[in-house]
């Protein structure tokens, strides 16, 4: 989900050395898409390099969803498509799905986004943007009772470290408050593969706090049987010979916690209006609810854009 809400900038990465323009939605963004929590983020070009309008293709293959560090017990490998539009004025829209394998469903979540970016400063970086998310009826995902996000980031280049902070706030089914600091470096890796041109490094840690009425929610089937029974030699009454219950159980916090750490490293490699960034990710969930069975994970995938 979340991948819009860190959409401003992988400026370090790019920006000292004028290379190009890259979006792409996480929340891989992931997340953020930010907060992402991500899965998810995006960058833009130095200022100094004339700015045009920009269209971006993003596909994504990964082995499991998550959002901040939380995870469904169902198996979530999936992929994700994005594409957005990006105005050099800093306006952008953006269009994502994700599927499920395995599901059923063609799609198991959908996002519309609009935002803008813009910089204050030579280093200060910001982003305003809105994200309505769609699900599927039977959705596995954790975050599947979101339905709207409001985000506001701030980015610094401090030279050696890249931080951005990012605030999100969710409503909708549920009402939830986010806040994401992350610190990462983009570096190129010239100097130890010489003849490799347009390959970077990019580590990341991130931690991010806020409230979880979004989670948890989870049901239990419990077969109840007829009673008396079928009775021996008889034919089981229609349907099976049992009831089936369902029943719903949801705990919330309320109150602004500590939810996830992250440690990311990510490899780019930029070959003419293509780039291909194989990830590894290491989520550690914190202060979960008694019902979450979520635990520290790896994830692994990759992502490849093309810009048209």
């Amino acid at each position: 989900m979340l991948q819009r809400i860190v959409f401003p900038v992988r400026a370090l990465c790019l920006s000292p050395l004028a290379l190009l323009f890259i979006s792409f939605a996480t929340w891989a963004k992931p997340v953020a898409s930010g907060l992402a929590i991500s899965d998810t983020t995006a960058a833009t070009a130095d200022s100094a390099v004339v700015q045009k309008n920009k269209l971006v293709l993003t596909a994504t293959l990964g082995n499991r969803m998550s959002f901040l560090g939380r995870t469904s017990a169902a198996k979530t490998p999936f992929v994700f498509t994005d594409l957005t539009y990006k105005t050099k004025q800093g306006l952008w829209l953006a269009a994502a799905t994700y599927q499920v394998f395995g599901s059923g469903s063609t799609i198991d979540q959908a996002e519309l986004a609009a935002g803008v970016d813009f910089t204050v400063a030579k280093k200060v970086t910001n982003s305003l943007n809105y994200t309505k998310f769609f699900f599927a009826s039977d959705s596995v995902l954790v975050n599947a009772s979101t339905s709207n996000m409001l985000s506001a980031s701030s980015s610094l280049d401090w030279q050696y470290v890249y931080s951005s902070l990012t605030y999100g706030y969710i409503f909708g089914q549920s009402n939830d408050h986010l806040l994401i600091l992350s610190n990462s470096r983009c570096m190129p890796l010239t100097a130890l593969l010489p003849s490799i041109k347009g390959l970077y490094i990019e580590p990341k840690v991130s931690i991010a706090a806020g409230t979880q009425h979004f989670a948890t929610t989870y049901s239990q089937t419990v077969n109840n049987p007829v009673k008396g029974g079928a009775g021996p030699g008889k034919k089981p009454p229609i349907g099976g010979g049992g009831t089936t219950t369902k029943t719903t159980t949801t705990t919330s916090s309320t109150g602004l916690q500590i939810m996830n750490y992250e440690f990311n490293l990510a490899l780019l490699y930029l070959r003419g209006r293509f780039t291909f960034e194989p990830y590894a990710r290491y989520a550690v969930p914190v202060n979960l609810l008694p019902d979450d069975t979520s635990k520290a994970s790896p994830f692994f995938g990759s992502h490849l854009y093309y810009t048209f």
